[in-house]
């Protein structure tokens, strides 16, 4: 198990947002209501499958499937949801989108100033064992971060707003695992300690 001073010494500091970071556009181009019916408008071109949720506000999924293509339009029918506060997630393994919204009556009310996306989680290093993550994201205040070691112990946790660096130096040689997470959704990405 590491100590409380080497997770204190791994403490990052925040660094500047890189030239080629830049705000995304949103993964959910057009969700619309009609009725009790969401019209999801997805434009992913790079993605080759899409997996798209429903779930309620205890996390319970109404509806759990995947889209076989990240260009896709399709009409979901909520008639059989009862009213309450939902969330809409589309994800693959390098993006989540999330769009919260709510039941009440025969209407669905979208809640598109809580939409929420990570587009791309990019670990790099800098050098000996200096690594910076950095995400793209959409209205997403903070994400976090885990380092996990290769018995699955989470040696670390943090917060990244868009990028913020990570000195892994105190730490044993080995493969460890950043990640990162938005929800109940989780993007990965391998690293080594030398």
């Amino acid at each position: 198990m590491i100590s409380a001073a080497l997770v204190a010494v791994m403490l990052a500091s925040t660094v500047g947002t890189f030239a080629n970071v830049h705000r995304v556009k949103s993964t959910i181009s057009a969700a619309t209501v009609e009725g009790k019916k969401l019209n999801v408008v997805a434009n992913r071109p790079e993605a080759s499958a899409v997996r798209v949720e429903i779930r309620d506000a205890d996390g319970i999924a109404q509806y759990d499937g995947t889209e076989n293509s990240g260009q896709f339009k399709k009409q979901y029918n909520l008639a059989a949801l009862a009213e309450g506060n939902y969330t809409l997630t589309l994800s693959t393994d390098q993006w989540v989108s999330v769009q919260p919204f709510s039941i009440a009556g025969a209407n669905v009310l979208l809640s598109t100033a809580n939409y929420q996306e990570v587009v791309k989680v990019a670990v790099a290093q800098l050098a000996n064992n200096n690594f910076v993550v950095q995400a793209n994201t959409k209205n997403v205040p903070l994400l976090g971060v885990s380092l996990v070691n290769s018995y699955g112990e989470v040696v670390h946790t943090d917060t990244v707003t868009e990028a913020k660096q990570f000195n892994l130096n105190k730490l044993p040689k080995g493969k460890y695992t950043f990640v990162v997470s938005l929800g109940n959704k989780e993007i990965t990405q391998n690293v080594v300690v030398k």
